[in-house]
């Protein structure tokens, strides 16, 4: 292996890519916040990566993802517009709206991030999204936590 074959695996090794959701009616800034905070001045480059919905928790995740200079990405629905923070090509965007669409993106989240944190309060509120994205760690085998 060259030397920049070698730079490239070692600088892909220091990167966590992290994907943060929340369900349509989490709306605690405060511990959304204290968790991107925790995650200031680790020794890997952090990249975040979220459902970007404009409800509910998705709203604090890329406002503190943003404020504290993390790499942001979101999977905006395939019926959406393609825009600066979307984490696919254009050419996945501005497609016919199917109600799965909302969920084939945390399925693409999941199978992306290396880590998954989910802001979920079970008790308060139904929301099969979360479920979904849940079933989805389990599947592809990959870490994650719920906030409450």
């Amino acid at each position: 292996m060259n030397n920049y074959a070698q730079k490239v695996r070692e600088s892909n090794l220091n990167i966590l890519k992290l994907g943060i959701v929340s369900s349509r009616q989490y709306n605690d800034s405060y511990k959304i916040q204290q968790t991107l905070q925790k995650l200031i001045n680790k020794p890997y480059s952090l990249q975040v990566y979220s459902a970007g919905s404009r409800l509910g928790g998705e709203l604090y995740i890329k406002r503190y993802s943003l404020e504290y200079d993390f790499f942001y990405r979101e999977f905006n629905p395939a019926h959406t517009s393609w825009n600066q923070f979307s984490a696919l090509p254009k050419y996945r965007y501005g497609k016919a709206y199917k109600p799965y669409n909302f969920k084939s993106r945390y399925k693409e989240l999941v199978e992306h991030c290396s880590k998954v944190i989910i802001f979920y309060d079970r008790e308060s509120e139904e929301d099969s999204n979360m479920e979904k994205c849940i079933e989805y760690c389990i599947k592809f085998e990959k870490p994650y936590i719920v906030i409450v």
